[in-house]
């Protein structure tokens, strides 16, 4: 009685900090090191994420405020295509929400704050279920959550990949404490977080998290805990095999179904087989292996400015936008934990060196491997991506190193210490003397490397440029080493505090991550991106009252730019674009649509492109494109296409009139008429209202009511409730066959898959809930 009325007497402040100390002080530390995005307006910027990320949650935010409803259709960018479908980033992930509670661009940078903060809370979550020392605990928190491998997806706006690396430690540690108990509920817990992971929208790293997770799952099976690993309940019967896969078995499932609203939708516009994306045929290598690490990436994980991403990289990618380097001093101490070697460091130490392997793609046999006989890689690219497994085993098996050196200590109480320097001491401190002789001698560091592997042509100049980074860098690298080695060798001695100890090296560790993470933020006034300019000012506001498109020619505007404004671009940038769009804009006879001959710009014509903006002093900007067809119009002749391929030549064939002759792929059920005189009637009005598309027509005569969107089975027209047929005309926008009279035609959007994973979703995330709560609910009444 009188230690609960002790514990009701203290302060809830003091009970939280006590319980929760590592993670305020977690959060303190991303606090402070954004304080300058936290504490102002300004925006967090990633390339990826202005200006895509930042229009594709606008459009979904100012939607959904409007009408109700998630949008099915993007009419903003490449002639139009799916919204859910095709995959417009994180509109099903939790923490999405943050975008309607702030302005979307303060959101998208809160939540990418908020992921950093429970990475290392996760992963705290972890090595507390491997029943750690606080110390140790604290110090793999810090290091995961700042490594530059996660941290520096700030600079390329990537979110689904910091959602899924700030994930994995969770799924770890549920599958630890779902294989030691055996209990179903921790079992559906892993089951919801595979399928919160799988909703991030990054396919590619959270199927590469499930490679982690089931080769624990594997371990565990076969190499349980042993007595002399840390763990939290040794003496407790472990559940048998049958049990043991029955439970992986329903968290996998759960996980899929959870995610079912994403999957089916997205799965079913990929392995269409009339290849609706880009995206639905395989790669070949080339493409599979693409942004692999190289050589001199490798050597960047020793010391990061050896490469000098992202602003000074010379190294055979394009460019390089994030960093693959985990710390030197969680290298050190992941080196150090392998003294001991039992399955959770095999383990951790294991998906390390794969992903490291696996990252330098056509560089090492085993991606290629992976390529040839592991489902779903050949439709992936990028193989670091996987690199946050390097990361986490690093900083897991760092956070061992710590363990074992504190329960050293306290196990060995006031007996002698060594004296004499460990040979793990000494050989530290050899590297560090090289790494320090390499940064005095950097330029011959680059000229004994250029020997095997120079930089291309273009590249010399970074790589000159390069030199005194790299020289810092080194000497810094050698310092944190040396520094590092001698902290471990003194706790060693028993000549440092266990709290002086974890302190200097979280504090080494800050040092060392932050230098590089810091390089990948950026914080600027959102102006720049957010307010028009009185050019697109002037199109954004002639857009609201009437459809059309405009072609920018300039690279600034040629992403998403001005969709963010509510300007329809003939361009804009989608890894999962239409096939058939990017087909025609591709094609040699369109040259990127601009082709221009008598009549004008043909293909831009055909998709209603009015406006073409570009830097030219001696044209009027925007620049208008005569005799381009209007979003809606009535045409009555046609011609076969036999083979789409062959449409951009028929479009491109100046004897053609491509504002009164569509190309069909089948017979519409009228003859062509090319004889008539004037035009076969009118389009009275049309109303795009959310989802839904409405269009008045009066046709004196059989025609094609012709919008010039991009053609794609989803949508369904109704006139008086009778469905008609929507056509793909010209190879790539919709036509209507109508009879004559007047028709008040409905377009609207329908995603059966969608629809069914929705229904899955929503059934799955209910049962498991109510699953959850029967079993805490029964917990409490037998305690």
């Amino acid at each position: 009685m009188s230690s609960g009325r002790a514990q009701a007497s203290t302060p809830v402040a003091l009970r939280l900090l006590k319980r929760c100390w590592l993670e305020i002080g977690l959060a303190l530390l991303v606090v402070g090191l954004f304080a300058d995005y936290l504490f102002t307006d300004r925006l967090l910027y990633g390339s990826d994420s202005i200006p895509s990320g930042l229009f594709f949650r606008t459009l979904l935010v100012d939607f959904v405020r409007q009408y109700g409803e998630l949008p099915r259709w993007n009419p903003y960018i490449l002639g139009g295509l799916p919204f859910l479908d095709a995959t417009h980033g994180d509109t099903f992930f939790p923490s999405s929400i943050l975008h309607f509670l702030f302005p979307v661009y303060r959101g998208m940078g809160h939540k990418l704050l908020l992921h950093i903060f429970l990475a290392g809370a996760f992963a705290a979550f972890y090595l507390r279920t491997l029943r750690l020392r606080p110390g140790a605990v604290a110090f793999g928190a810090v290091a995961y959550m700042l490594s530059p491998v996660f941290v520096s997806y700030l600079f390329a706006g990537q979110d689904g990949k910091m959602y899924v690396t700030s994930l994995f430690p969770l799924l770890l540690a549920l599958l630890e404490r779902a294989m030691r108990g055996g209990a179903w509920r921790t079992h559906v817990g892993l089951g919801l977080a595979i399928g919160v992971t799988i909703l991030s929208a990054q396919i590619q790293m959270a199927y590469h998290a499930l490679w982690f997770v089931g080769a624990l799952f594997v371990v565990r099976l076969f190499l349980p805990l042993e007595r002399g690993e840390t763990e939290a309940t040794p003496d407790v019967a472990r559940p048998g095999f049958v049990r043991s896969g029955a439970g992986f078995a329903l968290a996998i499932a759960i996980g899929l179904l959870v995610a079912s609203i994403q999957l089916f939708p997205a799965v079913a516009y990929v392995k269409d087989p009339a290849g609706f994306s880009v995206r639905s045929t395989k790669t070949d290598y080339e493409h599979a292996s693409s942004w692999s690490l190289h050589p001199e990436e490798v050597a960047s994980l020793v010391v990061p400015e050896f490469c000098n991403a992202p602003r000074g990289y010379w190294g055979r990618n394009i460019f390089k936008y994030n960093s693959d380097y985990a710390g030197i001093v969680v290298l050190l101490l992941a080196v150090l934990a392998m003294r001991r070697r039992d399955a959770t460091r095999w383990y951790l130490a294991g998906i390390a060196g794969f992903a490291i392997l696996y990252s330098l793609g056509g560089h090492f046999p085993l991606h290629r491997l992976f390529y040839w006989f592991v489902p779903q890689v050949k439709l992936f690219r990028a193989p670091p991506l996987v690199m946050f497994g390097a990361a986490f085993g690093l900083s897991a098996l760092a956070a061992h190193a710590v363990h074992d050196l504190l329960e050293e200590r306290a196990r060995r109480g006031a007996k002698g210490g060594p004296e004499k320097m460990s040979g793990f001491a000494a050989g530290a401190l050899a590297v560090a003397a090289a790494l320090a002789l390499a940064g005095l001698g950097a330029g011959s560091v680059y000229a004994a490397w250029n020997t095997f592997a120079p930089p291309a042509p273009d590249k010399v100049a970074a790589q000159i440029a390069s030199v005194p980074a790299f020289r810092t860098g080194a000497l810094v690298a050698a310092f944190l080493l040396a520094a590092s080695a001698v902290l471990v060798e003194t706790r060693r001695r028993r000549r440092i505090a266990a709290t002086a100890f974890v302190v200097g090296l979280v504090a080494l560790t800050v040092v060392d991550e932050w230098r590089v993470d810091r390089r990948f933020k950026t914080v600027i006034e959102p102006e720049r991106f957010t307010e028009p300019g009185q050019l697109l000012g002037e199109l954004a506001r002639a857009s609201r009252e009437e459809k059309f498109r405009v072609a920018p020619s300039i690279p600034a505007l040629t992403q998403n730019e001005m969709g963010l404004f509510g300007i329809e671009s003939t361009f804009g940038f989608h890894d999962n674009e239409l096939a058939w769009y990017r087909e025609l804009r591709t094609a040699k006879e369109a040259e990127n649509l601009f082709r221009a001959d008598d009549r004008g710009f043909p293909f831009l014509q055909l998709l209603n492109t009015t406006w073409i903006i570009h830097d030219r002093k001696d044209l009027p900007n925007p620049l208008p494109v005569a005799g381009a067809r209007p979003r809606f119009c009535l045409v009555e002749q046609w011609e076969l296409l036999a083979d789409r391929a062959d449409a951009p030549a028929r479009i491109a064939d100046p004897t053609r009139d491509i504002l009164r002759t569509v190309l069909l792929e089948e017979d519409p059920g009228f003859p062509s008429n090319p004889d008539a005189d004037g035009a076969p009637g009118t389009v009275e009005d049309y109303e795009y209202d959310g989802n839904v598309i409405r269009v008045v027509v009066s046709a004196s005569r059989p025609c094609l009511l012709v919008q010039a969107e991009n053609w794609f089975p989803y949508w369904h027209a109704t006139s008086g409730g009778e469905e008609l047929p929507i056509l793909r005309a010209d190879g790539v926008v919709r036509a209507i066959p109508l009879g004559a009279g007047r028709h008040e035609i409905l377009l609207s959007y329908r995603s059966e898959p969608y629809r069914l994973g929705k229904r899955i979703t929503l059934g799955t995330v209910l049962a498991s809930f109510l699953f959850l709560g029967f079993a805490a609910a029964r917990g409490r009444r037998r305690s």
